[in-house]
């Protein structure tokens, strides 16, 4: 019976997450192998070395990062029995991911699945140490024979494409969850020797059973509350307020920090007709997919190609980015057009809300995103007859 191996990393990785539990939603837990064995996606918590100490590699400071990866010091380097000295992190689950009932395989296992062609497919779920050592280790115990195709998904929140990935790995395929392509000067896909097809891959919802909450009985008017994460935000939320102040009787929710735990924050996202998302890269958010899920009309400055496309002005409304190094250009003109015009046509934003709220339960579900990666490495020459 054939098997999907996904190479983990051992530390948070949204994308990742997702992508496995629609993975294994697809397939069943008996055709996924998940190496080395994340603890966090089986609803316990994960103790590893860290990378570094104070800065400083616990290998070997002197080897650049690529040397690092393949570095035979490092197979395996995730047991804390390894490296009794090392200070350990504590990764503790997901709280919103239920555990998973895939479980452990062995590594003899694993190789012995390989060298059988039981295993047409290898994905790397993270551009991160753990993943990439683990191929390294994998790829030496079959001696540089065969292997099988290797797909790539970069979760990270940065635009640039890895291609220090890309090179040392040739992955047939590539997802990039921020594949801001215009306006990014790291992307240099022409340029570059390495030849590889890139498709986008946000995040996708964990939430897609939410109930639809009938908009006369929705409390909030605006909801814009955001953790610190960004140095704009407090502009967004004055910006917010100041839009607010045109109309009178407006209930909005606005603040910068918040305490609220993840279940009365879902029931207020279905409780508010319009919810602010920022990130200012035009990159998604988990806000995004939550609001969305949850029926809100989300007013973001998301620029990402989404498949199947969810289409600004339609299933959300749009508002410009900012590609910036500094992070502190965002001009909010547009921000401010489309504020108003949502709060003077409450029939516009009931549609957009609703809009949105189908799409993303019925085509961006964690399952979706699984078997859209499945497909196109199938489009590229990969036999998973039997798993699709």
């Amino acid at each position: 019976m054939s098997k999907i191996l996904v190479l983990a990393n051992l530390g948070s990785d949204y994308g990742e997450a997702m992508f496995y539990k629609g993975l294994v939603e697809l397939l069943g837990p008996d055709r996924v192998i998940c190496w080395p064995f994340k603890n966090t996606y089986h609803g316990k918590a994960d103790h590893y070395p860290e990378r570094s100490v104070n800065g400083t590699h616990y290998f070997d400071s002197g080897k650049s990062w690529s040397e690092k990866w393949t570095d035979r010091a490092l197979y395996r380097a995730w047991l804390p029995e390894r490296h009794p000295a090392i200070p350990t992190s504590n990764d503790g689950p997901l709280s919103w991911m239920p555990p998973q009932p895939t479980y452990p395989w062995k590594y003899e296992t694993i190789v012995d699945l390989l060298q059988k062609g039981e295993i047409p497919l290898v994905v790397m779920g993270a551009v991160r140490w753990h993943s990439s050592i683990a191929w390294c280790e994998l790829r030496e115990a079959l001696a540089n024979g065969p292997f099988p195709p290797l797909v790539l998904l970069d979760n990270e929140d940065y635009y640039q494409l890895r291609w220090d990935f890309v090179h040392e790995y040739r992955p047939l395929v590539m997802f990039k969850r921020t594949l801001v392509l215009e306006g990014n000067p790291r992307s240099d896909i022409e340029n570059n020797d390495v030849k590889v097809p890139i498709y986008p891959m946000p995040f996708s919802t964990l939430w897609p059973d939410l109930p639809w909450v009938p908009w006369e009985e929705r409390e909030w008017d605006i909801f814009c509350v955001f953790g610190a994460t960004q140095v704009l935000r407090q502009k967004v939320k004055d910006t917010v307020l100041a839009v607010a102040s045109e109309f009178p009787r407006l209930r909005v929710m606005a603040q910068v920090g918040h305490p609220m735990g993840h279940e009365e924050y879902m029931r207020t996202l279905g409780r508010s007709k319009i919810v602010i998302d920022h990130q200012r890269m035009g990159t998604d958010t988990v806000r995004f997919w939550e609001a969305t899920s949850a029926g809100a009309c989300v007013l973001s400055d998301l620029h990402l190609p989404i498949e199947p496309a969810l289409v600004p002005g339609v299933h959300y409304a749009q508002y410009d980015r900012d590609m910036s190094w500094q992070g502190d250009q965002q001009v909010f003109d547009r921000f401010k057009i489309v504020l108003r015009d949502l709060l003077a046509n409450t029939d516009r934003a009931h549609a957009i809300a609703r809009a949105g709220y189908d799409a993303v339960r019925t085509q961006h579900r964690n399952v979706d995103r699984a078997r859209y990666v499945l497909e196109k490495a199938r489009a590229h020459g990969v036999d998973l007859k039997g798993l699709l």
